[in-house]
């Protein structure tokens, strides 16, 4: 009797030796790489009698440590404010700060957003009087040659000098609903949106035709190309903006 009395009362003191919670990771989309770092003790308290008994993950101590891939769960990581990053190739990196209480399960989830193309230089905008304008091109085509740019493209959206986002799809070109800015048709193998300047963006986005290789060009004033972009596959997204280009 006294030593299962023993045994118990051995089994109950293990149960706190370490004051410690755990962490569970979720992302959208899942399969996100996943860094953890301690940063400090959040203000979290703990009893006079467990405070010698607290511990941490020594592996994210020392700065961001890889912990494995999404959904992630990692038990007895300690106890504290800890950072969690999640990284996925062709998404932005997301991150988020989150605390962890001793015997709780703290879940942190991270929304990932699709990381847009850096356009590439081909040459350097000519300078003109006043504030540079520009001409964005939008093209298809497939190894066959060019094809209509509407033929297998979801959308484009673009903000003007006015601030005003303008969202242009199949159905607005079809109807002839496009702004006085954006010129083209449904049958042509290019479009042009013109007199951008300001702080402006452009976002192209592919359809679900991986053979169809999108390409934007940005003309200066002049008519040279400053800018060129261009991607192939489904549901790809190329983008350009006037402050990489003038900067």
């Amino acid at each position: 009797m006294r030593k299962f009395a023993f045994l118990f009362l051995l089994l109950s003191f293990s149960s706190h030796l370490q004051a410690a919670g755990n962490i569970e990771v979720q992302t959208v989309p899942s399969g996100a790489r996943i860094y953890l770092q301690y940063l400090d003790d959040g203000d979290i308290k703990i009893p006079k009698d467990q405070s010698g008994l607290r511990t941490q993950d020594p592996r994210f101590q020392n700065g961001p440590a890889y912990a494995g891939n999404s959904p992630l769960r990692i038990d007895m990581i300690g106890i504290g404010r800890f950072r969690v990053v999640a990284e996925l190739d062709g998404y932005e990196k997301a991150s988020e700060e989150a605390l962890v209480y001793d015997e709780q399960t703290t879940t942190v989830r991270l929304e990932l957003n699709r990381k847009l193309h850096n356009p590439e230089w081909s040459g350097d905008a000519s300078p003109t009087d006043g504030e540079p304008q520009f001409t964005v091109e939008i093209s298809m085509k497939t190894d066959a040659g060019p094809v209509p740019v509407f033929t297998n493209i979801s959308e484009i959206i673009y903000q003007g000098p006015d601030n005003r986002k303008n969202i242009i799809d199949k159905t607005a070109v079809i109807e002839n609903k496009t702004p006085p800015s954006f010129s083209g048709g449904i049958t042509d193998t290019k479009f042009y949106i013109r007199n951008l300047s300001g702080n402006w963006y452009v976002i192209a986005q592919m359809d679900e035709e991986p053979s169809f290789t999108l390409e934007l060009k940005v003309y200066d004033a002049a008519q040279n190309v400053v800018h060129s972009d261009r991607t192939t596959g489904a549901y790809e997204i190329l983008s350009v903006y006037n402050w990489e280009i003038s900067r």
